[in-house]
């Protein structure tokens, strides 16, 4: 079953990062950010729910794999060091999504939004994403868990890279001064 969970996690993960990097360097088939409803809506959002179910569920088989191979850290340690990250993240990607809407979460609405942690970052929910999942690989302590993590930490860095030319597209020279003052990330 681990291996099954593996699969799933690692192929969901390589389907999202494969739809951004197409989104990025293909505009003309941009599958990120979706857009109005449809099927390039429907894809994304599957593939990050069939991923993140599929990531709790490996990261709860094949809990401690680590410490099992000799490579033990103790959970004493993995746990405040892994939840840290885990609430930090959610904090941060809740607020921005709240910022937002759902709606605009989800790419479908057509407002520049400058508040909230948008102040601070261009792109708080990926940050606030990259840290959840970090925090998910200390506390699952397996080389499965981070190899299938990987391809989403890749996609939540590049997709900016995909939706900044969307923005720019929607929302013109705000957009534009937007991002002179924001940085990316950080």
């Amino acid at each position: 079953m681990t291996w099954g969970l593996f699969a799933a996690a690692l192929l969901t993960g390589v389907a999202v990062l494969a739809a951004v990097l197409q989104s990025w360097l293909r505009p003309a088939w941009r599958v990120w950010p979706p857009g109005r409803r449809g099927w390039r809506h429907a894809l994304m959002w599957a593939l990050f729910v069939g991923f993140s179910l599929s990531e709790f569920a490996l990261a709860v088989c094949d809990y401690n794999a680590l410490a099992e191979r000799g490579l033990a850290w103790s959970a004493a340690w993995r746990w405040p060091i892994g939840l840290a990250p885990i609430v930090a993240g959610n904090l941060l990607a809740w607020w921005g999504a709240a910022t937002l809407s759902p709606a605009a979460t989800a790419g479908l609405e057509h407002r520049l939004v400058e508040a909230g942690p948008y102040r601070f970052s261009r792109n708080p929910q990926y940050v606030g994403n990259v840290l959840i999942l970090v925090g998910v690989g200390v506390i699952a302590h397996s080389p499965l868990v981070w190899l299938a993590l990987a391809p989403v930490v890749a996609a939540c860095l590049v997709a900016p890279w995909a939706e900044e030319p969307w923005c720019a597209e929607r929302y013109g020279e705000p957009y534009q001064e937007y991002r002179r003052r924001v940085r990316r990330f950080l």
